[in-house]
């Protein structure tokens, strides 16, 4: 058998996740704790004034889970927050993180079906974690093959970030944007992040564009697997 690098790389990972296909498809076992009716069955859609608490404008979320807890999504936050290295050294060797692997192609599917089209662009912010969106993002601009991909457009001249407590005017001025020419043609564009929390970051981004053409009237919709009701009363 030849060696093939795009196959081998990540080898926890596919081991993983090769796991849990045969122990779903042949041997039918149930998730077990990690199981959320919440991300499950159906996604959550809401439009949101933000940043919170102090809003300036409104997106529309469309989000796997929104909870106080992070729930099957626990690795992500884990990950962000380095809880997971205190676990054990190496975080992807953590039943969370095999939980998280065994079930994200699911996850991946189950936010394209929920983000509707047409789109005219996609991104994701700058972020130390980057690579926890991606797979989201990459994955809604493959349903959508007419859209935008301005990722790399957005970039970060400033160490403010909203993660670590930053106002919005910071994390605004923290930003900068490289503009293609065709942002005064968006009608709808999806913002794609791991996280929703404040949405400081989705606002700054969205003024950002409006400072390159983005039409007022342009639908934004930020859509992630996870959003932190931090703002929730407990019951």
């Amino acid at each position: 058998m030849s060696y093939n690098p795009r196959l081998m790389r990540g080898n926890r990972r596919y081991a993983t996740w090769a796991l849990c296909r045969i122990r779903r498809s042949e041997l039918r076992l149930p998730l077990r704790r990690w199981r959320s009716p919440s991300v499950l069955v159906m996604a959550v859609d809401e439009t949101v004034a933000v940043p919170l608490p102090n809003p300036r404008l409104k997106v529309r979320v469309i989000t796997l889970l929104k909870a106080q807890k992070p729930g099957p999504f626990q690795y992500l936050q884990g990950m962000r927050q380095r809880t997971l290295h205190a676990i054990s050294a190496d975080p992807e060797d953590t039943e969370i993180a095999r939980a998280y692997h065994c079930n994200e192609q699911k996850y991946f599917a189950m936010l394209v079906e929920a983000v509707p089209g047409p789109i005219d662009a996609v991104l994701s912010p700058p972020s130390r974690m980057a690579w926890q969106a991606e797979p989201y993002r990459k994955a809604i601009a493959a349903a959508h093959p007419k859209a935008a991909d301005l990722t790399a457009a957005v970039g970060r001249n400033g160490n403010a970030r909203a993660g670590e407590g930053a106002s919005f005017e910071d994390v605004l001025g923290a930003l900068s944007y490289r503009p293609t020419g065709q942002e005064k043609d968006f009608r709808r564009i999806v913002i794609v992040d791991d996280t929703f929390i404040t949405g400081t970051t989705a606002a700054a981004v969205v003024l950002l564009l409006r400072q390159h053409g983005l039409p007022d009237e342009c639908e934004v919709t930020f859509a992630c697997p996870l959003w932190l009701d931090t703002f929730a009363k407990s019951p």
